[in-house]
């Protein structure tokens, strides 16, 4: 007879009746009710980055959402091969086995957006109306990501324009 530790449900069996159980192999895999957590192999030039206890963004793409989570443990040992380390962090509300990704915050950059309206397509070029003295002038732009109903400028604008469109 094998009794679990926790209450759940047997998700898959390792192991077939008449087997002999050996000790370290898994014999059943069980869901629990408990929360989730997320196991992430983090590269050493980021771990510096991870805070235990801190609150760090997952996303799992399969459901496009995103998640909170808190770091519970950081391995201190980094695995040769890969030169990474095993980040565990919790997960709420997520299905055994999704996959996903930790967010780390590298850095802040300041971005310039502009409604994504303002800019009149011609051609491959892209530009928009900048208000110059009393007039209206137009000017040439590089977009980059779109953010909602706004894009992001790399080049053409410094950010202290007035911009025109309908």
């Amino acid at each position: 007879m094998i009794t679990s530790p926790a209450t759940g449900v047997v998700a898959e069996r390792m192991i077939d009746p008449g087997d002999i159980a050996v000790p370290g192999k898994p014999l059943l895999i069980i869901q629990t009710s408990g929360a989730l957590r997320l196991e992430a192999n983090v590269r050493e030039g980021l771990i510096s980055r991870i805070i235990l206890g801190n609150d760090y963004q997952v996303r799992i793409e399969t459901i496009r959402k995103t998640v909170g989570s808190q770091i519970d443990e950081i391995v201190p040992y980094a695995d040769p091969t890969t030169r990474t380390f095993l980040v565990k962090a919790s997960l709420p509300g997520i299905y055994p086995g999704m996959f996903g990704r930790l967010l780390i915050p590298v850095e802040k950059e300041r971005t310039l957006l502009i409604p994504q309206k303002a800019v009149i397509q011609v051609g491959q070029l892209e530009l928009v109306y900048v208000k110059k003295d009393k007039t209206w002038q137009s000017v040439y732009i590089k977009t980059g990501k779109r953010f909602g109903e706004k894009i992001e400028v790399l080049a053409g604008l410094t950010g202290n324009e007035t911009i025109g469109y309908k």
